[in-house]
């Protein structure tokens, strides 16, 4: 089962689905922004977590990944692709980076449990 990892809502269902692996996906089936790219990121570290979760509004509750033996992949954003925005003046540069070559700014944790990650803009 395949999907944007940019939408929690797809992640946890997918997960939940019972299908025996589900490919989380930073390439054509997420939007091609630097924020969604890096929400999807954010989804996949949380799901691999088992803490991803989405309010459903038909439903009126929280839903969250339930245990399973389900297998997590990922498709990365191809080096194929092509980013403007990114650097300065419009350059183009390959969308992999957009998703794995982003500066992480490390905050302090005490365990790496408590770190987190956050992008510079």
């Amino acid at each position: 089962m395949t999907g944007p990892a940019d939408d929690a809502e797809l992640c946890v269902k997918m997960l939940n689905s019972g299908a025996p692996g589900v490919m989380l996906d930073l390439e054509d089936s997420c939007v091609n922004d630097r924020t969604q790219h890096h929400t999807g990121v954010a989804n996949i570290l949380a799901c691999l977590r088992g803490e991803l979760t989405y309010y459903d509004k038909k439903r009126l509750r929280t839903v969250a990944i339930q245990a399973s033996s389900t297998v997590i992949f990922t498709r990365p954003r191809g080096l194929h692709m092509n980013q403007a925005g990114l650097i300065a003046d419009e350059m183009k540069h390959s969308g992999c980076f957009n998703a794995v070559g982003s500066t992480p700014k490390k905050t302090r944790a005490t365990s790496n449990k408590d770190a987190e990650t956050t992008y510079a803009s």
